[in-house]
């Protein structure tokens, strides 16, 4: 009867014995996979952290893209500016000429005059 209760005991030992291997192995497994999720977390908080760096350049390229096309803008005014300039002086050079002419022909005439008043005394 005491034999029975010891072997009955043994197997009772062996069976928690086995389990606690199964368990042993299983915690094993699952503090593998644990770190790989907490390497896993590792890079997760790196990727997040360049992209709010990426963010953060991109508002800033954003902002740079705002003042150079501001830049664009009045380098077209400046140029529709200076070409209404050009204009004006090719104007005032037309004028010029134009009046170099009248100032010449009045001058031949007041030139001729004089011959023939000259002509007449």
């Amino acid at each position: 009867d005491k034999e029975n209760l010891l072997k009955k005991k043994i197997q009772e030992l062996e069976d928690l014995n086995r389990r606690l291997e199964v368990n042993g192995k299983h915690d094993s497994k699952n503090l593998s996979r644990l770190r790989d999720l907490e390497e896993q977390n590792q890079r997760l908080v790196l990727i997040e952290a360049e992209n709010e760096d990426l963010k953060r350049d991109l508002f800033r390229y954003r902002q740079d893209l705002e003042v150079l096309e501001e830049v664009r803008r009045s380098e077209e005014n400046l140029r529709l500016e200076l070409d209404d300039m050009n204009q004006a002086l090719d104007d005032v050079q037309r004028s010029e000429e134009n009046l170099r002419r009248q100032l010449e022909d009045m001058t031949h005439d007041e030139n001729a005059r004089i011959r023939e008043l000259e002509g007449k005394l």
